[in-house]
């Protein structure tokens, strides 16, 4: 125990170092084989429906990895596992896996992943239970970390694209200029693959009128393309908050079929400076964030960096 004890030691002081999400769970992951003796360790990373989004691995073949089908429920993989409970099964009959030990994740009381790992050449055992506790533990202050440090490069993105967007507005630039830098950065700065400005057209009707795209997106087919009343984009200039969808393919209503396409989604308001905040008054328009399906859901942090550089570029181009 003492060895479990040294080893746990000095892997949270590793994992303490590690600011890239990825690097750290890689090496949890290795971590997990190295401390029970596994052939296999998994961390799977769910989403907000229990499905499993994206994983790291160890000891996983190249062709083994493209057979996993993202996303699948978490449920798929391991039937009798609940959500909170780690589970030892050593009789499992399987062409790939004979035996397996399971755990959550948990980051701030909510199961953020699962910590998975298989083939013992033995048993596993309460003690390779215990020592994955203690590890998934020191792995939730990594995401934590991880995460930290991802909102705060996001933030000076977010810095950077409302700086470019001034200064491009100081330099003069028309209207029309002006709004595609603004759709510009925001693709750039929010990540996303495709970004649409939906602005009032003609008989009161709201459009797409500028759009940005990553290589192969295709992003100009959105142009024109029209946004009902009740419509999520809709909603949000009248009411001035944005708002974020982990899904449009899981949507049960999407009233914009072309956007049916996407996964995650976020939309933020163009308040202008004399705008109303009050429910039913009109925004300039909205700058809609797109990603395409399996990619990571935007999260608040996102919402509120969007919602403020879109404000701030609204006043400016506004004066």
């Amino acid at each position: 125990m003492d060895d479990i004890f040294r080893h746990l030691y000095e892997i949270t002081l590793s994992l303490t170092a590690k600011l890239d999400r990825t690097d750290a769970l890689n090496y949890v992951a290795r971590s997990a084989r190295k401390l029970t003796g596994a052939s296999i360790a998994i961390v799977a990373i769910l989403d907000s429906r229990d499905c499993i989004t994206e994983f790291v691995s160890s000891g996983l073949h190249t062709e083994q990895i493209k057979r996993v089908p993202i996303p699948f429920h978490r449920a798929q993989a391991f039937p009798n596992i609940s959500a909170h409970d780690s589970v030892i099964n050593n009789h499992i009959h399987s062409d790939e896996v004979h035996n397996y030990l399971a755990l959550p994740i948990l980051v701030h009381t909510r199961v953020w992943g699962r910590l998975y790992v298989a083939n013992k050449p033995s048993d596993f055992t309460e003690e390779d239970s215990f020592a994955l506790r203690l590890l998934t533990q020191a792995t939730a202050v990594a995401v934590h970390n991880t995460r930290l440090y991802a909102q705060a490069q996001s933030r000076s993105h977010w810095l950077t694209a409302s700086q470019n967007i001034v200064a491009s507005l100081l330099e003069g630039s028309e209207e029309e200029d002006a709004l595609q830098v603004i759709t510009d950065e925001m693709l750039k700065a929010g990540h996303a693959d495709v970004a649409m400005m939906v602005l009032e057209s003609i008989n009161d009707q709201w459009a797409c009128e500028f759009v940005a795209g990553i290589p192969g997106s295709d992003a100009r087919k959105f142009l024109g393309v029209t946004f009902p009343p009740q419509g999520r984009a809709r909603t949000v200039i009248r009411e001035q908050a944005g708002i974020i969808v982990d899904s449009m393919q899981l949507m049960p209503v999407v009233r914009v079929e072309a956007l049916r396409e996407f996964g995650p989604m976020l939309y933020a308001p163009m308040i202008s400076s004399d705008a109303s905040p009050s429910p039913g008054a009109q925004g300039r328009g909205v700058i809609v964030l797109a990603r395409y399906p399996h990619s990571s859901e935007f999260d608040l942090n996102d919402l509120a960096m969007a919602e403020n550089v879109a404000q701030q570029a609204t006043i400016a181009l506004e004066l």
